[in-house]
């Protein structure tokens, strides 16, 4: 299986479950109602099946449904949408999150009006677009917050743009979601703006944003992200996990803008600014050659020109010893080593690190087109080893590494920063490997044979 969409038509059940009863809902069936109308058109839908289901006896049935269907019982205590979208993605829910039929109690709503400065309005269960309809007028006059719920377990708060910039709303469903937390731990804390005049009439704006409590335990998402594989999110679906298992995130704006970014989604494939690992164990010290082709869905073909890169020790351990200047001579040391080459080589490499930024000079000549190698390391960690290619003829060279205190040992931080962070000495190993046209090879260690010259730049060095 290469890849899963996986599309909730929130709120679209097919009938009353066991348990109607405890949360209202006998004889309920949303897609039946739906059925009724002049508008119902699912075609894509019929043809996967879902007139095949058991109990969905008023819409017509495929003769070969191109899907899978199943009738399926939530598990969890609780119908809203948090709690639904987590057991889809693998956890079930023993306790319904908190819903609040009769409002929000004075507790948690003085507690919100001291945090965001702002009265409230309203507190009752209502719909979104009916809400704005009776309070929108009064709150341009009054500029409190309008605060409703509705069936589900949510904490809504309406405001006009136009009144309330939208970071201040934001911020304030922010703080009502720290704030409701335990017994009055809702599953989401909504932001609903909205524009308009009350005689013309209020809309409300694509603007909408969840703050959602995390999901309890590991989710399918989490699985999958951990398994190095892409998890897109389309509309709610971030905020609903309060961000984490996802890899990307869009938002929508409407149902048929949240259809076309699953598309877009679905025409990028798998490829990501993360890029994707190659099935191939790479060896040490060796150079690979790459061409990239890329087929579009129209099935034109484009070839690139070839590329190389070249892999360095990798988890190989070094022959030599680290070597630095003596103690107490403080210094930033140019370490030489002087040799010579008395065949034909056909190739040489220099694999180097430095504690501390380092520059290399074969003969005087600079070698590779770094500066400040190794750049900033976690010393802690990992050490990044350059490499570096040696034009190696008969006769004799010297190969000069100059290191300076860098991140290393140099002044890091703020207000006057801090020295020496990782070591008080620089220091420097590493081995060059010479390979000849005869077949044999020779290594050249960080030894004794090495020297150091203090203080004296790479310019004014005489090889």
């Amino acid at each position: 299986m290469k890849r899963v969409f996986l599309i909730v038509l929130d709120s679209c059940g097919i009938g009353q479950m066991p348990d109607c009863e405890k949360f209202g809902d006998i004889g309920v069936n949303t897609l039946r109602s739906c059925s009724t109308s002049r508008k119902f058109s699912i075609p894509n839908l019929l043809k996967a099946g879902i007139g095949s289901i058991d109990g969905v006896d008023y819409l017509p049935k495929a003769e070969q449904p191109q899907g899978a269907y199943a009738r399926l019982t939530e598990a969890s205590m609780g119908k809203d949408t948090t709690i639904g979208h987590w057991e889809i993605a693998g956890v079930v829910s023993p306790e319904p999150l908190p819903t609040f039929p009769d409002g929000f109690p004075q507790e948690v709503l003085a507690e919100f009006e001291k945090q965001t400065g702002r009265g409230v309005l309203c507190n009752k269960p209502y719909s979104g677009t009916d809400v704005i309809r009776d309070y929108g007028e009064e709150q341009l006059k009054t500029g409190k917050w309008i605060v409703y719920t509705s069936a589900d377990s949510v904490f809504q708060v309406a405001a006009h743009e136009d009144l309330i910039p939208l970071e201040e709303l934001y911020d304030a469903c922010r703080k009502a979601r720290k704030l409701l937390r335990g017994k009055y731990g809702v599953g989401r804390v909504i932001a609903r703006p909205y524009v308009g005049t009350a005689e013309a009439g209020f809309t409300r704006t694509a603007n909408r944003h969840d703050f959602s409590l995390e999901p309890p335990a590991r989710t399918l998402l989490d699985a999958v992200k951990d398994a190095g594989q892409e998890v897109l999110a389309v509309g709610k679906i971030f905020d609903i996990f309060a961000g984490r298992g996802t890899t990307d995130h869009v938002y929508n704006k409407s149902n048929a803008d949240g259809m076309q970014h699953t598309v877009d989604y679905a025409k990028r494939g798998k490829l990501s600014a993360a890029g994707e690992p190659l099935d191939c164990a790479l060896l040490p010290r060796t150079r690979y050659y790459l061409r990239l082709t890329v087929t579009t869905d129209d099935e034109t073909t484009a070839v690139g020109t070839p590329v190389s890169f070249e892999t360095g020790k990798r988890n190989e351990p070094y022959g030599g010893a680290w070597i630095a200047p003596a103690a107490g001579d403080d210094c930033h040391p140019v370490f030489l080593r002087r040799f010579r080459i008395t065949k034909p080589v056909s190739r040489a490499r220099a694999y180097l690190f430095a504690a501390g930024v380092y520059e290399v000079r074969l003969d005087g000549v600079k070698c590779g087109d770094e500066y400040l190698a190794p750049y900033f390391n976690d010393y802690r960690f990992a050490l990044q080893v350059s490499t570096y290619a040696l034009d190696l003829t008969p006769g004799a060279h010297t190969l000069a590494v100059a290191v300076g205190r860098g991140w290393y040992r140099g002044r890091f931080g703020l207000d006057g920063g801090r020295e020496d962070t990782w070591g008080d000495r620089s220091a420097l190993i590493g081995e060059v490997h010479i390979d000849y046209t005869d077949g044999s090879r020779e290594v050249l260690l960080t030894d004794g044979a090495w020297v150091y010259v203090p203080d004296l730049g790479l310019d004014r060095l005489v090889c």
